[in-house]
């Protein structure tokens, strides 16, 4: 789980020191590894989620492909929007 509030650089960073970063870290036929392509998807992610307020409990995004070129490509996303209390 990231925080929201964390700059994109800091996800980036948190995830390239994880388990999951050592296997985005390969370079593909790009000469780019998975983990450069990550960059505009959390910025995305993140643009949506500031826009939707407080509208939005998590996404997941599940699974996610790493095409030969290092290209990410999410299949199946789920929004899960916060009750109302």
């Amino acid at each position: 789980l990231l925080p929201i509030e964390l700059d994109v650089a800091a996800m980036l960073a948190r995830i390239a020191n994880s388990r999951l970063g050592a296997l985005l870290r390969g370079s593909g036929a790009s000469g780019r590894s998975a983990l450069d392509h990550l960059k505009p998807i959390l910025a995305g992610l993140q643009q949506l989620i500031l826009a939707a307020g407080e509208e939005i409990e998590s996404i997941d995004l599940n699974p996610v492909i790493v095409t030969d070129n290092n290209d990410l490509v999410a299949v199946d996303a789920l929004i899960v929007q916060k009750t109302l209390r």
